[in-house]
């Protein structure tokens, strides 16, 4: 018997089902530290997906990545960290303060 593998997109290691890998502080501070090293210069979230995403990633999965990413950038935001900006008709960037 081979063991199961929950994976989720980004944490392709052996864990339980359910929420306990994403409350952990340590892991997050990490993901966030990674993504603030991306920022040198303004990024779109697809631009600074691959800061979190490192494997190649198919159609569907970028879509999931990039929502994701979202989520981090926003949330480094609401800190103060980084900031939004978008030119006319452009995309939001995102870059450290």
């Amino acid at each position: 018997d081979e063991p199961l593998v929950h994976e989720r997109l980004g944490h392709e290691h052996e864990n339980p089902p359910g929420p306990a890998r994403h409350e952990e502080p340590v892991h997050h501070e990490a993901r966030l530290e990674d993504l603030m090293g991306a920022l040198e210069e303004p990024k779109t979230a697809m631009q600074a997906a691959p800061a979190l995403f490192r494997r190649p990633l198919d159609h569907h999965q970028t879509g999931f990545a990039v929502a994701e990413t979202l989520a981090h950038l926003h949330h480094l935001r609401t800190q103060g960290r980084i900031e939004r900006t978008r030119e006319a008709d452009g995309p939001h960037r995102f870059e450290r303060v």
